[in-house]
């Protein structure tokens, strides 16, 4: 059997690229594996599909080269050996287990494609940067060129996941997205493959946390862009036992909302209202916390709480679980501050007209040690009354003068009161991120195994705890 090489790529979830890989040692048996980086699809530090795909072709050994995406398992050797076997015909310039109709022609896809890389390097061709998967270098193939394209029923041998790219670890693993199109798929071609097999889930890696925050803060500025609503939710440990408490145990309800300072109740009526206040503030955020996410480089955190780990079954009876549900890391404040990473709020801020919402004027205090240059900076101080009703009525009173119109975007901390103001702001219309305690630069005795300040208290960095899963596949 001829040898080939084996182009693929690094982008999105890890476990996109940690399972296809598991897949190959399983089932194949290449002369060689190249991939390449192209983790941001919409980043400003993205390179091209395109010029990534001819540099690595240029770059294998072999004649036969096997492009495959990232999302893909190969799960039997069947298709590779019909493909190695068709191409022995040396005027056959690929074979595709994809197509889609292009300029009222069905032409191949890249997403499982073995080519002869010597027709590919000897006609000119490439696949082109401008986001056409390579259909101009089928077309010139077929049609200048002469060469045969071939076809190959994918079978039970490949299964497809189809723009995993851009689903994160959430879509992927917490809402099971990748296992219930599988499942799926199994049953349409009769499959005995297992899941696990070749996707172990070991949590998020650091680049996975960087990806997320990067779409959150860039779906944020769009929304700052386009003047649409946006808001993020962080319940973290105390409003998820709150939660729980409304749902499952009443009494400690009770005690919770009067007694804690946090959250500093006039009354159990009020509590309550507040309460289903927030579900249904829950329900049209943009992105909202979910502890899973600690898991992976997070991992000192994941399930330290019982009430943590009860998280879908508090979720699932306040009905804010769909399919339009977007998660966040419970540490997405301290997370938009790191760094390294490619997009934080600094980056946001810049130019911008902001609102900060909290007790004290942090913000304003941040702008002093590092400037972000905001065009404005105003603040609404809530209170810390020892009276509660006091609290309260500041909270209530905060949307008499608030124009949504007005500001970019507003930054809240402040508990359930601040995650009150939240719902609020974004029904009417205006752009809020739950900052929480991260604007303080002083990670508490739970967040300081994760977080650390850095940079005269501006910055954090992580405390990467990402244990790799196997990645063998025995």
């Amino acid at each position: 059997m001829e040898k080939y090489s084996i182009v693929t790529q690094k982008t999105g979830c890890h476990l996109l690229f940690d399972s296809l890989i598991r897949s190959i040692k399983k089932n194949l048996k290449p002369n060689e594996i190249l991939s390449y980086e192209n983790r941001f699809i919409y980043s400003k530090t993205n390179v091209a599909h395109g010029i990534c795909i001819n540099e690595k072709i240029q770059e294998a050994k072999n004649r036969l080269t096997l492009l495959l995406d990232h999302d893909m398992l190969i799960l039997d050797s069947e298709i590779i050996d019909r493909m190695i076997k068709e191409m022995e015909d040396e005027n056959v310039f690929c074979c595709t287990a994809f197509s889609y109709p292009f300029d009222e022609e069905v032409l191949p896809t890249p997403q499982c494609i073995m080519i002869n890389r010597d027709l590919f390097l000897k006609n000119g061709i490439g696949f082109d940067c401008s986001g056409n998967p390579g259909w101009d270098s089928f077309k010139k193939a077929k049609h200048i060129f002469n060469q045969k394209l071939i076809e190959i029923n994918p079978g039970k041998s490949v299964f497809h996941l189809e723009k995993g790219s851009r689903l994160p670890y959430y879509e992927l693993i917490l809402k099971n997205v990748w296992k219930n199109r599988f499942e799926s798929w199994k049953k349409i071609v009769k499959s005995d493959a297992i899941f696990e097999d070749y996707v172990i889930d070991d949590g998020m890696d650091l680049l996975d946390n960087e990806w997320l925050v990067f779409r959150v803060l860039s779906d944020l500025n769009d929304c700052i862009i386009r003047r649409k609503s946006f808001s993020t939710m962080r319940l973290g440990d105390l409003g998820l036992r709150y939660l729980d408490d409304y749902f499952f145990n009443l009494k400690d309800f009770t005690h919770v909302g009067l007694e804690h300072p946090d959250l500093a109740m006039p009354s159990d009526e009020i509590g309550r209202k507040l309460i289903e206040e927030l579900i249904e503030n829950m329900k049209i955020a943009d992105y909202i916390d979910h502890p899973g996410l600690y898991k992976g480089t997070l991992g000192d955190l994941f399930g330290w709480r019982g009430v943590l780990n009860r998280v879908e079954e508090i979720y699932n009876k306040a009905g804010i679980i769909s399919n339009s549900t977007k998660y966040c890391s419970s540490l997405q404040g301290y997370l938009s501050f790191v760094l390294k990473f490619e997009l934080n709020l600094y980056d946001i801020m810049k130019g911008r007209k902001i609102l900060f919402v909290g007790p004290y004027d942090s913000l304003s205090h941040l702008n002093q040690k590092r400037p972000f240059q905001p065009k404005e900076l105003g603040f609404y101080r809530l209170s810390l009354s020892a009276d509660h009703n006091r609290r309260y009525e500041v909270m209530n009173d905060f949307t008499k003068n608030f124009d949504p119109d007005y500001w970019d975007f507003v930054l809240v901390t402040g508990s359930l009161y601040g995650r009150t103001i939240i719902g609020r702001i974004k029904r009417m219309g205006g752009r809020v991120f739950d900052l929480g305690q991260a604007i303080g630069f002083n990670p508490n005795n739970i967040f300081e195994p994760s977080v650390r300040q850095i940079e005269n208290h501006t910055y954090y960095e992580v405390i990467d705890h990402f244990k790799s899963g196997e990645k063998d596949g025995k």
